[in-house]
């Protein structure tokens, strides 16, 4: 067997590990340790979903998350691997994460039907170098 020395954190290889579904086990436990200690750190019967958040108009921006899942019971997940910094990372992650929410809903359906969607960022750098009024790390 060949050992390939190869970064996880690559974003080719960190797609092809946590974004087949014949690895969602995998996805599930990083998913698991992220999120212990939360309401959300029980994952059940996660699906992987198609990365690409559709765009409506040929004017609306194309955007494609690394990994996207969702749980049975409903939730959403959206898993980005960032080495580089990258200068609007913020801006970046709160349109994914926008997207994703509002594509819950059609015409017609009510705003209880949202179900909570979590963006989870893995990065080689500090994206919220000091943290926004209002959140607070583990006590």
């Amino acid at each position: 067997m060949m050992i390939l020395d190869i970064d996880p954190k690559v974003d080719y290889a960190f797609k092809r590990v946590y974004g087949r579904e014949e690895n969602r086990d995998v996805l599930a436990s990083i998913l698991e340790a992220v999120l212990a200690g939360t309401e959300f750190g029980t994952i059940t019967e996660l699906e992987i979903l198609n990365p690409f958040n559709e765009r409506d108009t040929a004017d609306d921006k194309l955007s494609i998350v690394d990994v996207r899942a969702r749980q049975k019971s409903g939730e959403l997940f959206n898993i980005e691997m960032q080495l580089l910094p990258f200068k609007e990372m913020r801006q970046r992650l709160l349109y994914y994460w926008s997207v994703s929410f509002a594509e819950q809903l059609g015409k017609g359906h009510s705003y209880t039907a949202l179900k909570p969607t979590i963006m989870i960022c893995f990065a080689d750098y500090d994206v919220f170098p000091v943290a926004p009024a209002g959140i607070h790390g583990s006590e």
